[in-house]
């Protein structure tokens, strides 16, 4: 029994140490990001031609609405030539037809549109075809259909780049149309201005290294071919290209002050199947990419790369803390030899701290959310909740096993993937009450508010499982 007892706590602390680490890397581009300074304003003239590529798939809800905002950018520099990347099965190739119809003849810019007989390599394999189309491109910007960009958006990102010799791509930052429409939205509002505020800004601060989201940025094309263009070997194609792009002695810059609206998936499903992709794609990245980056950087940087890369996984060492939390309490009260791992534990709550740090400095640069405390307890229940779920996509992604691309639903439509089944976070839920059982019932009560976080969160996330 001992035995069992010894591995339980080392358990505990090798996962609460890799927290840890975690969290104070982020900490770091937290101080980092406050001590940046302002942005430079002037920048030169955009020249060139551009290409602006937009993969649709199956986006009939959305489709009308990106093609009205992509009409109204601007592009003085040069050539500009959009096409629409449609794999789509349902009525969108007809909806887009229709719209080029009426639209395209009069518009300034080039129109394609095309269509492939397979989906080859999913949304990296649409973006790779587009590109062999049109070889002579000097720029490239990608937009997701759900996104919304200002008629300035191209000449202001270009712009960056070209005042950028060595920058393979500038990321603008994503806003939000439907923030407040439910909690779910409100909720991951917050958690992707964390990511971009504070993650992305303090990198982009510390001069180090970046990646790009996959959409609202604009490529320069000669950094796309030296790297060896778009692959689809992984679920995060714009993470794999910015970590090659990196290894080939380019940058990706972040625009704090260039946003790009976008519609936040309002199920759960979809909401779901997005985390899937990003998580088993970070994870399929860092399995493809940490020997290479482990080589060819050192010091700061490597740690700041690896931290990148890994970023999605450290959900295992939460997920295995949180576990061996429960049996924890039971070791404490039942043998004395052990009463000291819990109150020495405590300081792996900093890493929460340091979390609860970024989402506050994101409310207080965006200022956009109604009642910061409420936004931050979804925050905490929905990571919470979504936990095992996010192991099982790690594991998936550090196999190569993540599945196929699924496409996030947009303008309110369910997803396919939800179960009306009882999920396993009912199970969690469950396990953790009985945690909050157990502490009453040995009088160890330092976990109650923890374990009673997550059996909230995963009773949260299985209650949504439930529903389309």
């Amino acid at each position: 029994m001992t035995a069992l007892w010894i591995a339980f706590v080392s358990l505990y602390f090798l996962a609460g140490t890799a927290m840890l680490v975690q969290g104070g890397m982020q900490l770091a581009l937290l101080r980092a990001l406050r001590k940046a300074p302002p942005p430079l304003v002037d920048a030169p003239r955009p020249e060139g031609s551009l290409l602006v590529q937009l993969p649709v798939y199956n986006e009939s809800a959305v489709a009308q609405r990106l093609l009205n905002a992509i009409a109204r950018l601007r592009w003085s520099g040069g050539d500009l030539h959009i096409q629409i990347l449609d794999d789509s099965t349902d009525a969108t190739p007809e909806l887009v037809a229709a719209w080029l119809d009426v639209h395209a003849a009069t518009h300034p810019a080039r129109w394609s549109h095309l269509r492939r007989t397979n989906r080859s390599g999913f949304k990296a394999g649409a973006l790779d075809a587009g590109l062999r189309a049109a070889p002579d491109a000097d720029f490239v910007a990608i937009f997701d259909a759900d996104f919304v960009p200002e008629p300035d958006f191209l000449e202001r990102a270009t712009a960056a780049l070209i005042g950028q010799p060595q920058t393979a791509a500038v990321q603008a930052r994503w806003a939000h149309l439907n923030r407040s429409e439910n909690a779910l939205t409100s909720v991951q509002a917050l958690n992707l201005d964390a990511h971009f505020t504070v993650e992305q800004g303090g990198r982009s601060a510390l001069g180090g290294w970046a990646a790009f989201n996959g959409t609202a940025g604009v490529w320069r094309r000669s950094a796309i071919d030296e790297a060896g263009g778009w692959m689809g070997d992984t679920l995060a194609e714009d993470f794999d290209l910015s970590i090659r792009v990196q290894l080939a002695g380019w940058r990706v810059a972040y625009l704090d002050d260039l946003e790009a609206p976008a519609e936040l998936p309002a199920r759960f499903g979809a909401y779901a199947s997005q985390q899937h992709r990003w998580t088993a794609g970070g994870a399929g990245c860092a399995r493809k990419h940490v020997r290479a980056i482990w080589r060819s950087y050192r010091g700061a940087r490597r740690r700041h790369a690896l931290g990148q890369l890994f970023a999605s996984s450290i959900h295992v060492p939460v997920w295995l803390m949180t576990t061996a939390s429960v049996p924890l309490v039971a070791i404490e009260a039942w043998s004395g030899a052990f009463g000291w791992v819990l109150p020495t534990g405590a300081v792996f709550a900093a890493a929460l701290l340091v979390l609860i740090a970024l989402y506050a400095e994101a409310h207080k640069r965006r200022g956009s959310a109604s009642w910061f405390p409420r936004q931050l307890l979804g925050m905490l229940l929905l990571g919470t909740g979504m936990t095992w779920r996010n192991v099982r996509s790690v594991r998936q992604g550090w196999r190569g096993r993540a599945g196929g691309f699924v496409r996030t639903p947009k303008g309110g439509m369910a997803s396919a993937v939800v179960s009306r089944s009882v999920t396993a976070e009912w199970f969690w839920s469950l396990y953790f009450a009985a945690g909050i059982a157990l502490g009453a019932w040995v009088g160890e009560w330092g976990l109650l508010p923890f374990h009673a976080l997550l059996a909230a969160g995963y009773a949260w996330v299985g209650h949504m499982s439930r529903t389309p």
